[in-house]
């Protein structure tokens, strides 16, 4: 193992940012800490991507 893991999924809604790990642990984030998709939040739809 070389200390790093791997995030499986990402999914969006109107205030957090999740990300799902290979070992099944779930990141939760807050979209205000990340500018970019705070400001454009509203132009996208519910998004789903594979890492």
């Amino acid at each position: 193992m070389n200390g790093f893991i791997k995030g499986e999924e990402v999914h969006f809604d109107d205030t957090r940012l999740y990300v799902k790990l290979e070992d099944d642990r779930i990141i939760l984030m807050l979209i205000r800490w990340y500018e970019l998709l705070k400001l454009h939040f509203y132009n996208l739809k519910t998004i789903t991507l594979s890492i």
